[in-house]
């Protein structure tokens, strides 16, 4: 963990709110409430790489952090280049990349950006500032949250792997036990949890369960005060954008098939024929 931790300092003024450099693992040392005797959090069932991402900073630190993972991928491909031409191109194609990221901000002001209807259409509110940086990984896709140009939120859409009950139980092996828990009709009759939140002194880390639509979960990490002052901030605005498929349909979809009651069982009366005497009239006299 970086020694710049100790440095991290918070001002106050009419509300508004400023950091320096916060590293994720150095604000989530403790999560669950001061009832929870955990000593560390272990982001590794997530990304060990987490812990340096820097909440408060610009995009440049938010390109350094990409920068690393780059490195994974091009310093061995550009060691065992046959020349030094491949090497300056490989070079070259690495530096592109993070400019291709820093070119496709995507600015929250109105306009349709296409994340109104996606897996993070519940992340980010309109005409308040807020932009957001998307590097795709793998599987995997990071979103990278901005207000004023400075880091607040960081979410990914974990690729499908285990079930979400059993990423459910790794996270509260190493964050301990979440201090909100949202669940839904199982289709059996029971229920399911589908959403946690734990708690530090002033982050809150989220695991939702997006597989009904999205057929991912995302991971959440932000800045507890920064999203309050932005619920403020999006009252005033009142603006639309939000979007994503509403709670209303995810309840239908996992809804519990015996709600309802039990169904009518079926006749073994056959139906009526619709054809049956068409064209026949019958005359009086």
């Amino acid at each position: 963990m970086r020694s710049r931790a100790d440095s991290t300092t918070y001002e106050s003024r009419s509300g508004a709110w400023r950091a320096a450099w916060i590293p994720a693992l150095a604000v989530l040392a403790v999560l669950g409430g001061a009832g929870e005797a955990r000593a560390a959090v272990n982001l590794e069932i997530v990304d060990p790489q987490l812990e340096e991402l820097a909440f408060g900073a610009d995009f440049e630190a938010i390109a350094a952090w990409v920068g690393k993972r780059l490195d994974k991928v091009y310093l061995p491909r550009i060691a065992n280049a046959p020349d030094a031409n491949e090497r300056a191109r490989l070079r070259a194609r690495r530096e592109q990349e993070i400019v291709l990221l820093r070119n496709a901000e995507v600015r929250f002001d109105g306009r349709q950006t296409g994340f109104e209807v996606s897996i993070i259409a519940n992340e980010f509110g309109v005409g308040t500032d807020e932009s957001m940086y998307r590097y795709k990984e793998g599987l995997e896709t990071h979103y990278f949250f901005m207000h004023q140009g400075k880091l607040w939120k960081y979410a990914r859409a974990l690729s499908d792997g285990p079930t979400f009950a059993a990423r459910y139980t790794a996270f509260q092996n190493a964050f301990g036990v979440p201090v909100e828990v949202g669940d839904e009709p199982d289709g059996k009759g029971g229920r399911t949890i589908v959403a946690a939140t734990w708690k530090s002194a002033g982050f809150d880390v989220r695991l939702v369960n997006r597989r009904t639509i999205y057929g991912l979960d995302l991971f959440v990490i932000e800045d507890r005060e920064k999203a309050v002052e932005l619920v403020a901030l999006r009252q005033q605005a009142h603006k639309p954008g939000l979007g994503g498929v509403s709670d209303s349909l995810e309840d239908f979809l996992l809804e519990d098939p015996d709600a309802y009651g039990t169904p009518p069982k079926p006749t073994d009366d056959p139906p009526p024929d619709a054809k049956k005497g068409k064209g026949k009239t019958t005359k009086t006299r």
